[in-house]
C-alpha cells in the first residue's frame, strides 16, 4: 500500500549534493544519516551523477511533512560544507523544486528545463 495514502501530510524530498571527490567524507555522513534518520524517512543510495533537474551527485531522502523540522535541524550541521535542497512532491513539479523549496548552504543552479 502506498503510505501516502495512509496519512493527509506531504511528501518532502531531501537532496544533498556533493562532489566526487568527497566521497570518502559523504560516505560516513551517509551512514550517520542512515544510523539516525532511517525510522522517520527512506534513505536512498548514493546517486554519482546528475539525473534530471538535480545537477551534482547526491543522495536523496523521502519523509512526510511532519517530520520535516526534525530533519532540518539534523542537516544544519552539513550547512557550512553542502548544498541541501528540500521540496515537497507536488504535481507541478516546477513550483516544487522552486517556489515551494529550501535550501540549507549554497544554493546551486538547477536543471528546470528538464521539469518543463
Amino acid at each position: 500500500m502506498d503510505s501516502r495514502l495512509e496519512t493527509s501530510y506531504l511528501i518532502y524530498h531531501l537532496h544533498f549534493f556533493f562532489n566526487l571527490e568527497e566521497l570518502p567524507e559523504v560516505n560516513k555522513i551517509h551512514g550517520k544519516v542512515t544510523n539516525q534518520l532511517s525510522h522517520i524517512a527512506k534513505i536512498f543510495p548514493l546517486l554519482l551523477r546528475p539525473a534530471g533537474p538535480l545537477p551534482k551527485p547526491m543522495f536523496m531522502l523521502e519523509f512526510s511533512e511532519d517530520v520535516i523540522q526534525k530533519i532540518i535541524f539534523f542537516f544544519k550541521e552539513y550547512q557550512e560544507s553542502y548544498s541541501i535542497f528540500i521540496h515537497p512532491e507536488l504535481d507541478d513539479e516546477l513550483l516544487a523544486h522552486t517556489y515551494h523549496s529550501i535550501w540549507l548552504g549554497k544554493q546551486i543552479q538547477l536543471r528546470l528545463e528538464y521539469l518543463i
